[in-house]
């Protein structure tokens, strides 16, 4: 069965007026979360036809959790840098810290327009990589590694 992902990352902005992002690279199918010990195929058919009033809730195991990323400056696409989601305060400072990640099952219509109300310079595309190319092979920087599709989908 394949998996396609649709919407936009999840922004939290913080009081310090920075803002940290739960990116959409690498986020396992949630049919496979609710249902883990059933087949894929199962899974996902099985959450189509779930009612969402129903309210469906699960608390992500930390080995799940997305790819957690903040801006050096938010302008800045380059400045992009990996969070440790078991330490926010090397990257916020003293007194941040993740308790746990929740993905709810909804009815509620898929989010638009929060990430780019937040990246002004985010496209449509979603394969530019969020620096230019180094012509490296090794040393790769973590901008390569993270596109404008990780944060938005449409």
């Amino acid at each position: 069965m394949s998996f396609s992902l649709r919407g936009e990352a999840v922004v939290v902005a913080l009081p310090n007026g920075r803002y940290l992002f739960a990116l959409l690279k690498d986020t396992p199918s949630a049919g496979w979360l609710f249902y883990p010990k059933m087949p894929a195929k199962e899974a996902g058919e099985l959450l189509e036809r779930a009612d969402a009033s129903n309210s469906r809730q699960l608390e992500l195991p930390r080995k799940h959790y997305p790819l957690l990323v903040t801006f050096g400056d938010i302008k800045d696409p380059a400045s992009v840098k990996k969070v440790d989601p078991a330490d926010l305060g090397a990257s916020f400072g003293p007194g941040y810290r993740l308790n746990s990640i929740t993905v709810s099952v909804t009815d509620e219509p898929v989010t638009e327009g929060k990430v780019e109300a937040v990246l002004g310079w985010l496209s449509d595309d979603p394969e530019p990589k969020l620096s230019p190319a180094s012509g490296r092979t090794t040393n790769i920087p973590f901008s390569r590694r993270v596109s404008h599709g990780d944060f938005i989908r449409r």
